[in-house]
């Protein structure tokens, strides 16, 4: 893949053209096995099109699972089935889609897991089947599970039923009351962008209720958290300013849709502004005046009940708490720093004593609400930021120790090398994640596991192992193999005896100064079963684009991979 002006400029403005770049190869114009089955299981997906006039409109379109299915060869999405209109024709994707060669954008969302995937592709309506849509794939690739609010799905209806009872819509030029009302508790948006190109891009926007603002009655903005790195979404918008939004009422079944223009605010936007006080210390923000509004009631035919907020949800300013309905996590407290140890070169141990008893499983994540100083002593700005936890938790124990590495212009971390001493009071947010083979009791319920990491990824597996041999009962029969460039680079190396079976565990190390690139051959020689186990893999972007390829290559099923990235 190849990032187009407006994606690199953002990148380069905010420092993260080296973490995009690893990303790039994740981008792929064919759909492969894990993305085409989580597309077929879905019974909801977010859509972006772009109507004659060139304004952009996000659509949410519903089905049984199976309603969207890939082409066996994985170029084609195609969505619908026989004698089962998936296209509302009051939505403004029915008659978007017409054109042969309309750019579409699709984001498929697990609400319920925080698991999404884009598809983005162009129409071939010659192709479709009634009523559905066949889009030609261009770029399919995965995105991190943050700042998505947890909610559950009904069981979908069966049939040609799913567009009956929606009203007609109703498009006028001011948001109603409700409307307003609706937008300032939402808790998560989608946004349709395109670049000048014309390739059209649905994304998930979330926060906590009223991260969204109102300006005044028709100008929007919202504050731009900490991603992927990649800023496909802003990188549009800074070529291409127009932008429409999707908020759905979960209680009222219905969608409604804005389309309308868009600009990114960046630090000194909004320092110049003077609207850090509405953004809860975000570094960038986007702006997004309304052009016309379509309300769609009775389009949403199916119940959505929440299940918890994002761990990861900047806090609502104080101004604007009123909005909000969340409460502090039972975990939130200030901590403190009492022991720094240097683990490797880039790499310290911090180890903080908590207020009150942290629960948390091995493999899981503390998060932090960093108030970090700027540059040039201008105030501070707080950073969300989370690490693995890589100490086993216990009753009545008021410590716990996360692995940090520093990283060139990382913020947070040269924050926490360079100035943090025993004694600096930091807030904890809670702990979190689903990268973690225990369950909520503390049990590993998989016989084998296969855990591979590279560089920092290696401190989850580390908790999972300690985990592991703190437990009760037998535990599985795992292998864990970790790559690095040489044996100083690897953190905790000394817990990780190398080609040794420990305790019932197998380490294998992979050095590439010495062993090149992990294998296939070699991977299948110290786990010949690698098909047969749950496998965790963490690790730089490149080496999970690597591994997985060379898993599926393996025969493990896709749904057998579980993955962390540190890299955003």
């Amino acid at each position: 893949m190849v990032y187009h002006d407006g994606e690199l400029a953002v990148q380069r403005r905010v420092g993260t053209a080296e973490q995009a770049a690893q990303y790039a190869g994740f981008v792929r114009p064919l759909v492969n096995q894990q993305l085409s089955l989580f597309a077929e299981q879905r019974s909801d997906v977010i859509a972006a099109s772009a109507d004659s006039e060139g304004r952009l409109w996000a659509s949410m379109l519903f089905g049984a699972p199976g309603f969207m299915r890939v082409t066996p060869d994985a170029s084609a999405l195609l969505v619908g089935a026989d004698n089962m209109p998936t296209v509302s024709p009051g939505d403004p994707l029915h008659d978007n889609a017409l054109a042969d060669g309309a750019a579409l954008g699709f984001l498929c969302i697990e609400m319920q897991t925080r698991r999404r995937n884009r598809i983005n592709g162009v129409s071939r309506p010659a192709r479709a089947p009634p009523g559905g849509l066949f889009v030609q794939v261009q770029e399919a690739f995965g995105n991190c599970p943050k700042y998505i609010t947890r909610r559950t799905i009904s069981s979908p209806s069966q049939g040609a039923g799913l567009l009956q009872g929606e009203a007609p819509p109703v498009k006028t030029q001011s948001l109603t009351p409700d409307q307003q009302r609706l937008i300032a508790e939402a808790d998560m948006m989608f946004v349709a962008t395109a670049n000048p190109g014309g390739g059209a891009d649905a994304s998930h926007r979330g926060g906590s209720p009223g991260f969204v603002r109102f300006l005044d009655e028709r100008t929007l903005m919202w504050p731009d958290y900490t991603g992927n790195g990649m800023f496909m979404t802003l990188g549009n918008i800074q070529l291409n300013p127009a932008a429409g939004l999707l908020f759905i009422d979960w209680a009222g079944h219905s969608l409604l849709q804005l389309t309308g223009h868009a600009q990114v605010l960046f630090e000194e936007d909004i320092a110049r502004r003077q609207l850090a006080p509405l953004l809860g210390g975000a570094e960038r923000a986007v702006i997004f005046t309304v052009d016309e509004e379509l309300h769609r009631k009775n389009s949403v035919p199916f119940d959505y009940q929440l299940i918890d907020y994002s761990p990861y949800n900047y806090p609502v300013p104080a101004s604007l708490a009123k909005n909000s309905t969340v409460a502090p996590g039972k975990d939130e407290q200030t901590v403190t720093v009492v022991n720094i140890q240097q683990i490797t070169p880039l790499v310290k141990e911090f180890t903080f004593e908590t207020e009150n008893v942290l629960q948390y499983l091995p493999g899981q994540y503390a998060m932090f609400n960093l108030e970090v100083p700027r540059a040039g002593g201008a105030g501070a700005q707080h950073l969300m930021r989370s690490w693995t936890v890589t100490s086993t938790a216990a009753p009545n124990k008021r410590t716990f120790s996360i692995a940090v590495k520093r990283l060139p212009g990382g913020r947070a971390s040269t924050w926490l090398h360079d100035t943090v001493r025993p004694g600096t009071l930091v807030h904890l947010v809670g702990t979190a994640g689903d990268f973690t083979p225990f369950s909520a009791a503390g049990v590993v319920a998989a016989p084998r596991l296969l855990l591979l990491s590279a560089g920092i990824g290696v401190t989850p597996m580390l908790a999972i192992l300690r985990g592991l041999r703190a437990g009760q009962g037998d535990p599985p029969d795992v292998v864990a193999v970790h790559t690095s460039r040489t044996a100083a680079d690897v953190p905790f190396r000394s817990e990780m005896p190398v080609s040794a079976s420990t305790d019932g565990f197998l380490f294998v190390e992979n050095l590439t100064e010495r062993d090149g690139r992990l294998t296939a051959d070699r991977l299948k020689q110290h786990v010949p079963d690698a098909a047969t186990r749950q496998v965790y893999l963490c690790g730089p972007a490149t080496y999970q684009t690597h591994m997985t390829a060379l898993l599926e290559a393996l025969g493990v099923p896709p749904g057998n991979i579980h993955t962390e990235s540190f890299s955003y």
